[in-house]
């Protein structure tokens, strides 16, 4: 039987309000071979689960090549079955991109299974993963590299390091013009965090914080 690995990546939370996400499935064959001992390549499919409340707005490869992925079998409830090319001993990466409803709790919007072809066996299954919704900047500005890199965020999240920086180091000038350097260029893309950059953002220092616990525990 193939072996399968998973691994999700996903920001810190989302601002409140905010209702679209975008979620990284890293998946990696690390064993293509089959109950016969043979190594060949193995036919499998992506079976992905979203709720009721969330709607699909992408989901596509994005390494080691770019590929569209179309459902082949709507599957038993909110479970839809995507087909891929054959696997070898490889990695790839697919990018989920969800339309949700926003929420004051934590919901889980996506599960994904690899699924052999064949027999319909789960090889593996994905974390289920959770998203939060929050207030606190800090909460919603923890942007995850390897989901940043395919969605070419890669000058936003130097913009907000910047402001974050600025911040700690009690540079309200720097602070204020980082973030409206990342506000516009959250505009540029389109990226759902447009919207709560273009506000003032009040965040805490975090040696400020850090400063405040000493205090309290060496009276």
């Amino acid at each position: 039987m193939a072996e399968f690995s998973t691994q999700v990546h996903k920001d810190g939370a989302l601002p409140v309000g905010c209702a679209e996400i975008n979620i990284l499935f890293r998946v990696e064959c690390i064993d293509p071979g089959s109950a016969a001992g043979d190594p060949g390549p193995v036919a499998v499919r992506l079976r992905l689960w979203t709720p009721s409340s969330a709607s699909i707005t992408r989901f596509d490869q994005v390494a080691p090549a770019r590929a569209a992925l179309v459902p082949v079998d709507p599957g038993e409830g909110r479970w839809l079955d995507f087909a891929t090319e054959p696997w070898g001993q490889e990695r790839r990466d697919y990018v989920l991109g969800l339309h949700v409803t926003p929420s004051r709790e934590d919901i889980r919007v996506a599960r994904l299974q690899v699924v052999d072809e064949t027999d319909n066996t789960v090889l593996k299954e994905a974390v289920p993963v959770v998203c939060s919704w929050t207030e606190a900047p800090r909460g919603w500005l923890k942007l995850d590299p390897e989901l940043a890199h395919y969605l070419g965020r890669a000058e936003l999240m130097s913009r907000v390091s910047a402001g974050l920086i600025a911040v700690d180091r009690g540079a309200s000038e720097e602070k204020a013009s980082a973030f409206e350097s990342a506000a516009q260029e959250a505009k540029r893309l389109g990226d759902p965090l447009a919207e709560a950059l273009s506000h003032p953002l009040d965040i805490e220092a975090t040696t400020t914080v850090e400063t405040q616990v000493t205090k309290r525990s060496n009276p």
